[in-house]
Parts: C-alpha cells; sequence; structure tokens
C-alpha cells in the first residue's frame, strides 16, 4: 500500500515545471530503492575518524519499467539542458524520523538497465539512474 505522502516524485526540465511533473500523472512508478547522499566519498581521518567528501548525489532504482516507462525517464534525461535535470525526492537521509521532500537539480548521468528474460525488450529490469552534482533549491519542498 503505498500512502498518499509517499508518491509526491517529480520530474522536470525547469525548476518551474516541478508543480505538473508528477511521476504518478506521467505513469511513472516511484523508485523503489532512493538513495540520497550528501556526499560521493568516505575519507579516512586521523585517530580513526572519516569525513564526507565530494558532490551530493542520488541513485534512484526502480525493480521494472515497460519499455514506455523508461522512454519516458529517457526523453528527460535526453532533453535536459546542459544535462540538468530537475527532481522532488525524498532524503530519507535520517534528518527526521518522515518524509523529507526536497526539490533538487542536478547532472543526470545515463540511465542503465538490463531487459527481463523472455519479455522481448518490453520490460526492463534493474533500472538505475544516479543524479550526481546535486544543488537542493526548496527544503522543505511545496505541494499545492
Amino acid at each position: 500500500m503505498v500512502l498518499e505522502y509517499e508518491n509526491r516524485w517529480r520530474i522536470a526540465l525547469t525548476q518551474a515545471g516541478l508543480t505538473k511533473g508528477w511521476f504518478r500523472n506521467l505513469g511513472i512508478p516511484r523508485p523503489i530503492e532512493p538513495t540520497y547522499l550528501d556526499y560521493s566519498e568516505i575519507v579516512p581521518q586521523s585517530q580513526g575518524g572519516v569525513a564526507k567528501q565530494g558532490n551530493i548525489n542520488a541513485t534512484l532504482v526502480w525493480d521494472r519499467l515497460s519499455r514506455y516507462q523508461l522512454y519516458l525517464l529517457e526523453s528527460y534525461r535526453a532533453n535536459a539542458t546542459n544535462g540538468l535535470i530537475y527532481l522532488t525526492l525524498d532524503k530519507a537521509n535520517g534528518d527526521s524520523p518522515g518524509f523529507d521532500w526536497i526539490d533538487i537539480s542536478g547532472q543526470a548521468g545515463i540511465i542503465q538497465f538490463a531487459n527481463m528474460p523472455g519479455g522481448r525488450g518490453n520490460i526492463k529490469t534493474g533500472v538505475s539512474w544516479v543524479i550526481n552534482a546535486i544543488s537542493v533549491l526548496v527544503d522543505p519542498a511545496t505541494f499545492t
């Protein structure tokens, strides 16, 4: 069961476009394994400590998408001006016990996937999309 507040994922080619870019209205399911990290590398420090360094990034994973759903995501990636994509996503990084929705922009990486055996190319599995060099635009995101 997906609760209403779990389904606030949005995608757009501009920040203003986020008000209309609901995944659910586009027919794209929410990612099953979203990972938002405020670092890209953990670096050892003296005395056994560690520090976070690098760019903010997010990895979005779907267990399966149809050919059309993959096409929709790919069309956003391909049409991103200077590679920049806009998303509303859940930070889910331990800052709070609930959902932490934020609007971000970031560099859209290549979408990786595999064809489902026996699916004749119509079902894609293990779909993974990395968004790099994220800038947090609105925290918390607003919904109307």
